[in-house]
């Protein structure tokens, strides 16, 4: 808006619109923002603004190509302008968390200030990079809570242990409310080690039978890490059948009130869920103690 002083009268207005696009990616540390700059409405000495458009991350980010475009004229409603800039992360040993401050500049020939600037930011905390998890480091967005989906068809008897777990006991871990990971290698294996311990004995009905716990030994709700043994568990042998995709389990121990689960799914199928969170631990970026879901879809 351009006021006339000292009267106050206004001798134009210019309704801008923002739509912001950035593109963060899980194995490098280059940040793509695309912002693009539509003219709603303008009116009087602002009918065809000329606009520039910058912007900055915040430390220790750094800032590649900052200049989105440079005294673009809007000649009429509805067109837009796109700037393209390019920051990049360099942690080292650590997780950095920044956000984006950006800078529009408004100018009108002849009005007195001849331009306007106006500033607006992303959170200081909305985009995180790392060099802590798998081989590359990369950056994402913290605050999304990624789900590890799992199939009935492809995961089979871990699937419907797992299921058995969020439906059947009363914390409903990864459904209901997430689950955290634990990064520490040791404290997963002592959890793994409180909950299949002697109290699980392999079944003759079970091809390949393992000891498969729920919540997982690598989060902070597993019943070890919740100071509980195999004793405090529920224990189910989870049935599927490939032919008709029907599944059930049986209950071996079960009152409904368990805080775990042994289930005894065969050892591949186990084993198979685990390199499937492992995988989800490297493309979502997972750091200690972050939240993530668990789908199980029967398909």
């Amino acid at each position: 808006m351009i006021i006339e002083v000292p009267t106050g009268v206004v001798l134009g207005t210019a309704v801008l619109a923002i739509d912001h696009e950035v593109t963060l990616s899980a194995t490098n540390l280059d940040i793509e923002d695309s912002t693009a700059i539509t003219l709603v409405s303008s009116s009087g000495e602002l009918r065809s603004p000329v606009a520039t458009l910058a912007s900055r991350c915040g430390t220790p980010c750094g800032t590649v190509d900052n200049v989105g475009f440079t005294r673009e004229r809007f000649t009429e409603w509805g067109q837009t302008h796109d700037g393209f800039m390019l920051y990049r992360a360099s942690p080292f040993n650590r997780a950095d968390f920044f956000g984006v401050t950006y800078t529009l500049t408004v100018e009108t020939p002849g009005a007195v200030p001849p331009q306007a600037t106006g500033e607006w930011s992303i959170p200081s905390d909305m985009f995180r990079c790392d060099d802590l998890v798998s081989n590359f480091a990369g950056c994402v967005i913290p605050f999304f809570k990624p789900e590890l989906q799992l199939t009935t068809s492809v995961h089979k008897e871990a699937a419907v242990g797992i299921l058995v777990g969020q439906l059947e006991l009363p914390d409903g871990f990864g459904r209901t409310q997430p689950l955290t990971r634990l990064a520490d290698d040791a404290a997963a294996e002592a959890n793994r080690q409180r909950i299949c311990d002697s109290t699980f004995r392999p079944r003759t009905d079970v091809t390949d039978d393992s000891c498969d716990e729920y919540a997982f030994a690598k989060t902070r709700q597993s019943g070890g890490y919740l100071g509980l043994s195999g004793k405090d568990c529920a224990e189910v042998i989870p049935r599927y059948d490939s032919q008709t995709g029907d599944f059930w389990y049986e209950p071996i121990r079960m009152l409904g009130t368990e805080r775990c689960l042994q289930a005894h799914v065969p050892l591949p199928m186990n084993s198979r869920v685990g390199g499937d969170l492992g995988a989800l631990t490297n493309t979502e970026r997972l750091l200690d103690n972050d939240p993530y879901y668990v789908g199980v879809y029967a398909f």
